[in-house]
């Protein structure tokens, strides 16, 4: 476990937005204030999970923005065999293009500085 996570559930909310770009709409979970430093946050192979989200939550509590990218559209895997599949199945050009369209969003949308972090998918 990192330095920031602890295994709790925060209550905290996460936003549900909507980016369009190119031929696409990219669904993202944000968290925090727009004018705050953003941290784009990867999801783990599972997808956005349970943990994905705690982890944000005390990112957040740090003082950052932080906005998650579903790069699975919406699939959760519930088995090892599902979550290798969906990753190996991931256009990675498309999701490589779906960060660079979320970072390119936080900082029209007034975030000073942009970093990225993840887990075992996107570490």
């Amino acid at each position: 476990l990192c330095r920031f996570c602890a295994r709790v559930s925060y209550d905290m909310s996460f936003t549900s937005l909507s980016l369009p770009y190119s031929s696409r709409t990219l669904s993202l979970l944000s968290l925090g204030s727009s004018s705050l430093p953003a941290v784009i946050l990867l999801q783990e192979w599972w997808g956005v999970s349970r943990e994905i989200l705690d982890f944000g939550a005390s990112i957040s509590n740090l003082g950052y923005r932080v906005v998650i990218p579903d790069l699975y559209d919406g699939s959760l895997a519930l088995s090892v065999a599902e979550a290798e599949h969906n990753m190996n199945a991931l256009n990675w050009v498309q999701a490589k293009d779906d960060i660079v369209a979320t970072a390119a969003f936080l900082k029209k949308e007034g975030a000073p500085r942009v970093g990225i972090t993840g887990t075992c998918m996107g570490g």
